[in-house]
């Protein structure tokens, strides 16, 4: 099993709270959601998915999966 899969998990975990926040603002009707909703989107596709999700393909390589 790959060795950071709790944290990888935890990571998501907190992506869908994050996004249920902003559900919930949305929903609210909170004006300052569109920007800040694109800053999110925007650090989580180059902090996580360009770096974190990166780090466990060779694992995966490597061990066939």
């Amino acid at each position: 099993m790959y060795p950071g899969l709790a944290t990888h998990h935890a990571h998501h975990a907190d992506l869908t709270r994050q996004v249920g926040e902003f559900m919930t603002r949305y929903k609210r009707g909170d004006g300052t959601l569109n920007i800040q909703l694109l800053r999110f989107l925007g650090d989580w596709l180059t902090r996580h998915i360009q770096h974190e999700d990166k780090e466990y393909g060779p694992w995966l390589t490597r061990h066939a999966a």
